[in-house]
């Protein structure tokens, strides 16, 4: 079953709770544990992938990298994940 993040726009608490799809809604019908307020939406989450082996691009791909590097402020996180990508 997949597991949901739910975060309370008034007092920023967060809770997470594992149920089946159908049911992902549920808890925002519900107040807040923390302030009471009904104010909990779902947070959007990255997807859990896992991959193995050596992944290789194209020329291209690190063309758009460098494009966009040249846009992001120097030194910045943003721009040292991208000097990782593209060695």
């Amino acid at each position: 079953m997949p597991e949901y993040t739910y975060k309370c726009r008034n007092c920023s608490k967060t809770k997470t709770e594992v149920l089946p799809m159908e049911t992902r809604e549920k808890p925002c019908a519900f107040p807040c544990d923390a302030c009471g307020r009904f104010s909990l939406y779902i947070q959007i989450q990255p997807t859990k992938m896992s991959y193995q082996g050596a992944m290789r691009t194209d020329g291209s791909f690190n063309d758009r990298l460098k494009e966009i590097k040249k846009t992001l402020p120097e030194g910045s996180d943003a721009q040292n994940n991208i000097n990782e990508q593209i060695r």
